[in-house]
């Protein structure tokens, strides 16, 4: 089964998903209410498409009222300190490396496990969400490719070891010490076209939103805009735009070494589908995820030569939340790491692996 970290409960509902291991706090707002192609098969090889470099989660979750959240994206074993007023370039590099990305523009840029930062706004059955970080880098340690087949890929997370004295921040192999990214600001992040307009704006561990999401947060097909004017980090400008409520009863599923998986929903051909699958104790960062991302034609496959390498998990308590999301993603490119726009409507996913 798979599920997540450092979680307490959105009222109205379960923790958020978060697809990363971040090595800090994302403010997650919930109420109540009520990622890529793969290209062509490599039997297990990874390819560039899933690499750092090519195009596309990762996430730590403490906020104010709710915690938690990755696809995308997650807490880590440790959290980082309060914003950092000097790691990143100043906000005049904001003109440079805040470009725009418009919706819509060319193919849809694939999941970066690399990314600095991002905005996501989920609409799930029963709530809304919204949660925005941006940080002095990617998350450490970084997620590793395993393999890739198809639409779908294994990433893994590297084990810490030991250090001595004890490190604060990510024990690598060999005992050196990687401090985790911290937490810096773009200034004010303004979201318009949305039902309810919002904003995140920056505090000591991360972004706030004001007001808190409703249910329903954006309209199919509406333009969604996120932009932020720079401080510490870079400003950037985003959109994308609205996608239609997801439609599945492809809530549980069940892995079987070497037997594709078949998950199927409504199509609407209307943005991708992305099903993230998480390995691991939720209070800790995921071990393994297996990430597939595919056109919204109603069906994708999970092969079965990649589900006989996808590890099981080491620790048998509570997973983190796996998920199937209807999503569009836009990126602004930034020389630390992209930043993300990620808007989608999510369902989560409950599963097993004999």
């Amino acid at each position: 089964m798979a599920r997540h970290s450092h979680c307490r409960r959105c009222s109205g509902g379960p923790a958020p998903l978060a697809l990363g291991v971040l090595a800090g706090l994302t403010v997650v707002a919930c109420q109540p209410a009520p990622a890529v192609d793969a290209g062509p098969p490599t039997d297990g090889a990874a390819s560039d498409r899933f690499a750092p470099d090519a195009e596309g989660p990762d996430r730590a979750a403490a906020d104010r009222g709710h915690t938690d959240r990755a696809t995308g994206d997650r807490p880590t074993e440790d959290a980082a300190g309060p914003v950092d007023a000097g790691a990143d370039a100043s906000a005049d590099a904001s003109a440079d490396a805040g470009a725009d990305a418009s919706a819509d523009a060319g193919p849809a840029p694939p999941f970066r496990p690399d990314r600095r930062g991002w905005i996501e706004l989920i609409e799930h059955p029963t709530r809304g969400e919204a949660y925005a970080l941006i940080r002095s880098g990617p998350e450490v340690p970084q997620p590793t490719l395993l393999a890739t087949q198809g639409d779908c890929a294994i990433y893994t997370h590297p084990m810490a070891d030991l250090c001595d004295p004890p490190c604060d921040g990510f024990c690598a192999p060999g005992g050196e010490c990687q401090p985790h990214p911290q937490f810096t600001s773009a200034g004010a992040i303004a979201v318009t076209g949305l039902v309810q307009a919002l904003s995140f704006v920056p505090s000591t561990w991360g972004y706030e939103p004001t007001p808190q999401p409703g249910l329903d947060l954006f309209a199919a097909g509406a333009l969604i805009s996120a932009s932020a004017p720079g401080e510490v980090a870079p400003g950037f400008s985003l959109e994308v735009t609205g996608v239609a409520p997801l439609v599945t009863q492809a809530t549980s599923l069940t892995l079987i070494d070497g037997i594709d998986a078949t998950v199927a929903w409504t199509p609407e051909h209307d943005g991708r589908i992305q099903l993230a699958l998480l390995v691991g104790f939720h209070g800790a960062p995921y071990e393994a995820l297996l990430l597939c991302e595919s056109d919204d034609d109603g069906e994708l496959t999970v092969p079965g030569a990649l589900i006989g390498q996808l590890p099981r998990p080491q620790n048998a308590n509570q997973p983190h939340p796996s998920s199937l999301t209807r999503f569009r993603r836009a990126l602004a490119p930034d020389s630390s790491g992209p930043i993300e726009l990620l808007v989608g409507s999510r369902v989560e996913v409950t599963w097993s692996h004999l």
